[in-house]
């Protein structure tokens, strides 16, 4: 805050309305260079911005080298030159010839009105770059972001095994033989079996 007030308040403590146009230029300033007033960071010789930035505001030549270095050399040249000159009236060490806030106002306003080609148009931060964008023709140009294809690994298809449909034999179990029967078990169980020609002869007489 003490780098804002005027060297009239620090010295005598006076606190005028042309005390605040100077502090009102130290805010120009700052918004010019992108430095803050008495900032210990910079070089000593540098930290008092109203005596490091006088001989470059007087300057056209030289204005552009305490522009704000994020700008990149990015800005109208015009407006950057009426704030600069306002910024220097502001601060002037004899109050009465800093100007009245009301005609700062009104010359602040006439960069409002400026009308200036926009050589560097500036981009909002993360803003996509050209290299990523895609014109649509369904939009009538408008450019829009190019969809991003996603692929996933689909699971892996079995591959389908067609054979011939084989109808099935038919099972026949055989009966098996018992390799304890004897040759007299055999004879018994043929005997008690009667003989075709027996119960061809039954079902004759029956009839």
């Amino acid at each position: 805050a003490l780098g804002n007030l005027s060297e009239e308040t620090l010295e005598r403590g006076l606190l005028t309305p042309k005390s605040n146009v100077w502090s009102f230029g130290i805010v120009l300033l700052e918004l010019l260079t992108g430095r803050k007033n008495l900032d210990s960071r910079h070089p000593k010789e540098e930290r008092n911005l109203v005596k490091w930035s006088r001989p470059f505001l007087a300057d056209d030549g030289r204005l552009s080298l305490i522009m704000d270095p994020q700008l990149k050399g990015r800005f109208p040249a015009k407006a950057a030159r009426t704030v600069a000159d306002i910024a220097q009236r502001c601060l002037q060490k004899d109050p009465s010839g800093r100007p009245t806030m009301r005609t700062i106002v009104e010359q602040l306003k006439t960069i409002q009105v400026m009308k200036y080609p926009s050589r560097f148009p500036l981009q909002e931060p993360g803003a996509i770059s050209v290299k990523h964008m895609s014109k649509s023709p369904s939009l009538n140009g408008i450019i829009t972001p190019a969809p991003r294809l996603s692929f996933s690994p689909s699971p892996p298809m079995h591959p389908l095994s067609i054979s011939p449909t084989r109808t099935a034999a038919p099972f026949l179990s055989l009966p098996s033989c018992s390799s304890n029967l004897s040759m007299e078990d055999l004879d018994r169980l043929e005997s008690r079996r009667p003989s075709s020609s027996s119960v061809r002869r039954s079902s004759v007489e029956g009839f």
